[in-house]
């Protein structure tokens, strides 16, 4: 009886031992696939946001290689779209935070969306003519400038095509891609692209300017 009783102490402890060693382990290896999955989460997120930080540290640093063009020497629509001699347009850069943009951007603020803000430049409201002014954020963060999209709703879009066909063209030599008249883009040694481009749509004729970072 004795005998019997110290064999189920025995299988008892060792019971309890194997149990214990047995939650230990599962314990650190779900500590070790929760700190992988952590790590591997940080550098997915370091990796996304160096990309937007880098388009306005590249483009900071070879601005200067752009041909310098005096705003104020332009014509009046080209001034009014550009808004400023530093930046990329209107003063600001690809991958500026975007509280800079509400911040400093002159024109008035008419959609605010986590994703993108939308400023409007009334041209003549009676024939609903406006420039609209859309920031786009990164999908990571939504806090740094992504792209940056101009609308010009404008009856003579001809007109307005070439003015800004000639600034471009002045500021960053022969376009790289061209459809005579409708499209043309330009690649800046600052490492972003512009593409102007005028609407096809008859209710509401104008241009299109899109600024977008090449591939670094």
């Amino acid at each position: 009886m004795q005998k019997h009783y110290l064999q189920c102490l025995i299988f008892f402890f060792m019971a309890v031992f194997m149990t214990a060693c047995y939650t230990d382990s599962q314990k650190e290896k779900q500590t070790a696939t929760n700190d992988s999955l952590k790590t591997q989460t940080q550098n997915q997120n370091s990796h996304s946001l160096s990309i937007p930080q880098a388009w306005a540290e590249t483009v900071k640093k070879n601005i200067h290689l752009e041909q310098p063009i005096a705003l104020k020497e332009q014509a009046a629509e080209v001034q009014l779209i550009i808004g400023s001699d530093t930046g990329v347009v209107r003063g600001f850069y690809l991958g500026d935070s975007i509280q800079k943009v509400l911040q400093h951007e002159q024109a008035w603020l008419i959609e605010d969306d986590s994703c993108f803000k939308t400023f409007s430049i009334d041209l003549n409201r009676r024939r609903a003519e406006m420039i609209d002014i859309q920031y786009f954020t990164d999908s990571l963060t939504h806090q740094l400038v992504e792209s940056i999209v101009i609308d010009i709703y404008q009856a003579d879009a001809n007109a307005w095509y070439d003015k800004m066909y000639d600034y471009y063209t002045a500021r960053y030599g022969k376009p790289t891609k061209e459809e005579k008249g409708k499209q043309a883009a330009w690649e800046s040694p600052a490492a972003y692209r512009v593409v102007l481009e005028k609407k096809t749509i008859k209710q509401a004729p104008g241009i299109r300017i899109r600024y977008m970072p090449l591939q670094l």
